[in-house]
């Protein structure tokens, strides 16, 4: 759905692994990317519900996530 030209609303699967776990959980949220680079959205990681914001360059992201909304983490991610 478009918000705007470059402004997109999108919900999500995938697959996330975490740095401190030896197993994959499947994930799901909602984000909305605003000028094709920066991104905002809630995600649901198999364990808690967490805002983050993100800024995408190519196939890649980087970005800050808030754990439960309260534990400050940082977040990498590729498409492809």
């Amino acid at each position: 759905m478009a918000l705007s030209e470059r402004s997109y609303l999108n919900a999500y699967l995938g697959f996330g692994v975490r740095t401190n776990e030896n197993h994959g959980h499947l994930l799901g949220g909602v984000k909305v990317s605003f000028d094709g680079h920066w991104t905002v959205g809630v995600q649901m990681d198999g364990h808690r519900t967490s805002p983050f914001a993100s800024y995408s360059f190519g196939a890649a992201s980087a970005g800050l996530y808030l754990i439960g909304g309260e534990i400050p983490a940082w977040m990498l991610s590729v498409r492809y």
